[in-house]
């Protein structure tokens, strides 16, 4: 049994299974990846609302998981280097998620920015919208 092809990936136990963090938290990111890159590439372009509603909610999920595992990465003392190496990568497949789904939508948000949140980007329209002048004192 202990040479199970499959382990626990949706949590953090950390007992049995042989497997560190690091790796299952691996594969749950490769699993995330893989899920917006088909998603972009088979809705993203169908300006259908419902499909958008869908990838943003995915966006905004990965984001918890992301946060999630870094916090457990730290916590388990993996390597740090390797850990935000993961995280980075996840990162950069949501902004360029959110990039496109700003150019679809024509420069209006659609709330696939993540202000405030782990990352902290922004889609373009929410940036022109915080650039407008205003009174700042």
């Amino acid at each position: 049994m202990t040479n199970s092809p499959r382990t626990s990936t949706l949590t953090f136990d950390g007992g049995g299974g042989g497997h560190s963090i690091v790796e299952q938290t691996t594969d749950i990111i490769n699993r995330f990846r893989n899920s917006l890159i088909r998603n972009r590439k088979e809705r993203l372009l169908d300006e259908d609302a419902q499909a958008t509603d869908n990838i943003v909610n995915q966006l905004h999920f990965s984001e918890l998981i992301a946060k999630e595992t870094l916090g457990k990465l730290i916590l388990q003392g993996d390597s740090m280097q390797r850990s935000y190496g993961l995280i980075n990568k996840l990162q950069k497949e949501i902004k360029d998620i959110a990039d496109d789904l700003h150019e679809v939508h024509g420069g209006k948000c659609c709330g696939a920015c993540a202000n405030g949140t782990l990352f902290g980007f922004a889609c373009f329209g929410c940036l022109n919208r915080k650039k407008k002048k205003g009174k700042l004192n």
